[in-house]
């Protein structure tokens, strides 16, 4: 998905933040950000990470220096040197902010990287992300893949994808839960969405709504 293609959705759905996390990548972000700028839409600078038990978490950033500090000195060094057929697996594109490939990505980033659960989310936490288990009851979400959700991991959230699982994850543990699309198709953008209640649409603010400071929270927001 180009930059063009994703702001056409996400205007169309009045969405006003959101996260590319593209999997052991943030090669795409800064385009992003500049393409959604120019449509006042804020920009989380993002990644999805897929750790040795094959679970996958999400990693919100404060900046995109940040991001590319964590994949440069933490991803990159996890990665294995896997080549894959782009013509099977797809193409993995870098692109700008007018939709122009850029370069192409020759290691496989659909792979899991060489670090545990806790060594990852113990990494992002490090360079100060917000960390999010992905839809934590699907296919490479923690309780789909583990069965259980440790007591101690040290998480700010959880991503769910239905008001069952909302209701399950509150019934088991006390910790923020949001909703996203998980797109990985233009059509899929806005099909799920949180609702933030905040002084604005930054980083910071997201961090004091995730631990509900002073009146502000994120949430599903439930067709």
């Amino acid at each position: 998905m180009v930059p063009s293609v994703i702001t056409e959705q996400v205007m169309a759905h009045r969405i006003e933040m959101i996260a590319i996390t593209d999997h052991n990548t943030g090669g795409n972000v800064e385009a992003f950000d500049r393409a959604l700028k120019n449509r006042d839409i804020t920009l989380l600078y993002g990644m999805e990470i897929s750790t040795k038990e094959d679970v996958h978490v999400l990693l919100y950033f404060s900046d995109i220096i940040t991001l590319k500090a964590f994949e440069k000195e933490v991803v990159r060094p996890a990665l294995r040197n896997v080549e894959v057929d782009p013509e099977i697996y797809g193409y993995q594109l870098y692109v700008d902010e007018r939709d122009n490939f850029t370069g192409m990505e020759e290691s496989w980033l659909g792979q899991s990287l060489l670090l545990s659960l806790y060594q990852a989310v113990s990494a992002g936490r490090k360079f100060g992300a917000l960390v999010v288990l992905s839809h934590i009851y699907r296919r490479f979400g923690l309780v789909y893949q583990l069965g259980f959700l440790p007591d101690d991991l040290p998480v700010s959230g959880v991503e769910v994808l239905s008001p069952e699982e909302e209701e399950e994850v509150r019934r088991i543990r006390n910790l923020t839960v949001i909703a996203s699309s998980d797109a990985h198709h233009p059509e899929q953008i806005g099909r799920r969405k949180s609702l933030l209640r905040a002084y604005s649409r930054s980083f910071s603010e997201l961090e004091l709504a995730f631990a509900g400071e002073e009146g502000r929270s994120v949430s599903p927001l439930w067709d």
